[in-house]
């Protein structure tokens, strides 16, 4: 079994967020990627952590979020 490690995304991941993103199907480029993470990285309330295989690939990635809705509380 291979470890992964769980990390914070970083600017130098664009070709792996892209490529994952793609094999999802939702077709993203590097520098698209570069803009979404840049543009998530300015709130606070937001995050986006990896799965780091031991060969140094991304495997996965997890966008965590505090919605702000106003018929509901925080969650």
């Amino acid at each position: 079994m291979s470890a992964f490690v769980i990390r914070g995304a970083v600017a130098a991941d664009r070709d792996d967020l892209a490529r994952l993103s793609t094999q999802l199907g939702y077709p993203m480029t590097p520098d698209e990627a570069s803009a979404r993470l840049a543009d998530i990285g300015g709130h606070p309330d937001h995050a986006l952590f990896v799965a780091e295989s031991g060969d140094g690939r991304l495997a996965a990635w997890l966008q965590v979020s505090l919605p702000r809705i106003f018929e509901s509380p925080r969650q």
